[in-house]
């Protein structure tokens, strides 16, 4: 999905507790890939639970 959209290849990041700077990475990694989230899942059928930007 993510070189479809012309994208970087990935992964998403998680918060770790023990690492200060993993919840920057996190957030940082996931507006990154933002589209190809979206797109996966809507292939998925699961958009109903994705947050937007303003929230």
């Amino acid at each position: 999905m993510q070189s479809q959209l012309g994208k970087p290849q990935h992964k998403l990041l998680i918060d770790v507790p023990t690492r200060w700077n993993s919840s920057f990475d996190m957030c940082s990694r996931y507006l990154k890939q933002q589209a190809p989230v979206y797109a996966a899942l809507v292939l998925m059928k699961k958009v109903s639970n994705v947050a937007t930007l303003s929230e």
